[in-house]
């Protein structure tokens, strides 16, 4: 019998993502945009304008208010608040998902 490829993409998804029930995430752009970047396994600079840092953000967890960034590239947890001014590469570190 082959493997379920939907089962595996699920899981693969369920591993990049974590969103609580009752999250409230007010109308920051970057969620979204840090979000897409995790599916898209883009790379990403931090703080662009001031002191950029590259990362590759390899999960988003959202609790409540807080939005967190799991990175493989640069430190493993970066909090929403640290992000600053943030550019998504057109660059992946791995191949996008189908």
């Amino acid at each position: 019998m082959r493997p379920d490829p939907a089962r595996k993409t699920a899981l693969a998804a369920a591993e990049r993502f974590a969103i609580a029930e009752d999250f409230a995430i007010d109308d920051d752009p970057r969620v979204p945009a840090m979000a897409a970047a995790v599916h898209g396994g883009n790379i990403v600079t931090l703080n662009a304008a001031a002191a950029p840092q590259k990362t590759h953000p390899e999960a988003l967890i959202i609790s409540h208010t807080v939005a967190v960034v799991h990175a493989r590239v640069g430190p493993p947890a970066i909090a929403r608040e640290a992000w600053g001014d943030i550019n998504i590469s057109a660059r992946r570190f791995r191949d996008a998902p189908v």
